[in-house]
């Protein structure tokens, strides 16, 4: 299984190539499992006027040979976030980043998984089917603009934008916050997140799930636990129109 996550350093970037570029892989990458009983999880951290990433190149972030769980945190370069053709070298990014996990994580199937993500090369240089999500379901928070990806395997998942104050722009707290509500969501089998999105003071968490009631029970707690963090928002866009869930 291939997640990817994505916080975006400013509103600008959903206007440029790179926000709908991952849009596209995320929607392809669900549809492929190249190591049943693997997962690797790629957070890209997109550069802004906001702020980037406190880092240049990968971290590895979970190296989890237990739950067969690998998570890497890859910073963005300046030129593949501004590129009006940003796939080739996104593509040739994260596939680099996974073929050259450290030795501690040997144990993972790297070459499979590489070869997984730049056969996506060819798949967006020639339309294959597939890469374009089957269904799309608008947001709901008016600042935020982007259009959600709904996973092909996944037809009848809603939408949950759970909004924040934006205490710290700091990539470490990102990451952690990022990591434990991933953790909670896998540990539940609720769902994905699907990117965060700064904008207006505010950052908006994107979550996709087949049941969002559950999801918002087990996530807000993990939001309270972190200083400062207050929850603004919580939308539900499942179809039917926007309804909003208590805080």
């Amino acid at each position: 299984m291939i997640e990817v996550d994505t916080v975006f350093y400013g509103p600008e970037m959903e206007l440029q190539p790179i926000f709908h570029a991952i849009r596209r892989l995320r929607s392809m990458f669900r549809t492929r499992d190249p190591a049943p009983g693997f997962s690797l999880e790629l957070f890209l951290i997109v550069p802004g006027s906001l702020g980037r990433a406190d880092f240049d190149g990968v971290k590895l972030a979970v190296n989890s040979q237990r739950s067969q769980r690998v998570r890497l945190a890859v910073a963005v370069p300046d030129q593949v976030a501004t590129s009006v053709t940003p796939e080739p070298e996104l593509i040739s990014l994260l596939a680099g980043a996974v073929s050259d996990l450290p030795a501690r994580a040997n144990w993972f199937p790297k070459s499979a998984y590489a070869e997984e993500i730049l056969a996506a090369a060819e798949a967006v240089a020639t339309g294959q089917p597939g890469i374009e999500p089957s269904q799309r379901i608008a947001a709901t928070a008016p600042d935020v603009g982007h259009v959600a990806a709904v996973p092909t395997h996944w037809p009848e998942a809603a939408l949950v934008e759970i909004t924040t104050n934006l205490t710290d722009l700091d990539t470490g707290w990102l990451l952690e916050l990022d990591q434990r509500l991933a953790d909670v969501l896998a540990e539940h089998d609720l769902g994905i997140i699907d990117g965060n999105e700064m904008s207006g003071g505010e950052l908006t968490w994107v979550f996709h799930t087949r049941d969002p009631e559950a999801l918002v029970a087990q996530v807000l707690p993990v939001f309270g636990q972190s200083p400062g963090v207050k929850v603004q928002s919580v939308v539900v866009n499942d179809g039917d129109g926007p309804r909003a869930l208590p805080v």
